[in-house]
């Protein structure tokens, strides 16, 4: 969008943060817009759902990934790890909103399939590349994994891992069905995430609370 165009249509109560009228994904249910920090003076991704209309079970499940992901990474701070900001309610709007910081990149999936078309490969990316996305994710889940409460994942996959445009940084998103675990509180019923993802003792019932992120 021309900046000239850009307008800003909505102030946190704080004052701090501005939603401009840039929209960088529109969905059935959430929409993601350019916004500004004005006190770290950068760019934000200004998430927000209208929980007016989160009648079904999709938008239910949506609505609640996303308080539950704003709630998490309220309160953590990793370079391997999507940093949010703040999170707003607006009764009137009947509007929830996640700002979290704008990281200009493409998920691994869709970098694997972009690469694979292009260059004709299997995975079409350089080991290189691969070592270096594993070591910064691996100190990502460690970080997590430190917390007290420890904190668990649970849906680590390519869509969640999000790929800088530059190449060469990574960091975790999709924390919505992440949970923070008293030790030896951990029950089957906690299992979540893509079957394709989840570790071998899941099924033996041999697992513990570090099993999926580390399978994953």
């Amino acid at each position: 969008m021309d900046y000239e165009l850009r307008k800003a249509v909505e102030n946190s109560p704080c004052g701090r943060f501005i939603r401009y009228n840039e929209k960088l994904v529109g969905g059935a249910y959430k929409d993601v817009y350019v916004g500004f920090d004005r006190v770290e003076n950068i760019e934000v991704a200004w998430n927000q759902i209208d929980f007016e209309g989160a009648y079904d079970e999709e938008a239910r499940e949506i609505l609640l990934k996303l308080y539950t992901e704003a709630h998490i990474l309220k309160h953590l701070k990793h370079e391997s790890i999507i940093m949010c900001f703040s999170r707003l309610f607006d009764s009137e709007a009947k509007t929830i909103s996640v700002i979290t910081e704008l990281f200009p990149s493409i998920s691994l999936r869709k970098l694997r399939r972009t690469k694979s078309k292009c260059d004709g490969a299997v995975s079409g990316i350089d080991l290189a590349a691969i070592k270096n996305w594993g070591r910064q994710i691996l100190e990502g889940l460690n970080f997590l994994h430190s917390q007290n409460p420890k904190i668990v994942h649970r849906d680590i996959k390519c869509d969640n891992i999000f790929v800088h445009s530059g190449g060469k940084q990574v960091k975790l998103g999709g924390f919505g069905l992440a949970i923070r675990l008293i030790e030896g509180n951990f029950a089957k019923e906690l299992i979540k995430g893509n079957s394709a993802f989840m570790a071998p003792e899941y099924y033996d019932e041999k697992y513990n609370e570090l099993v999926d992120n580390a399978f994953s």
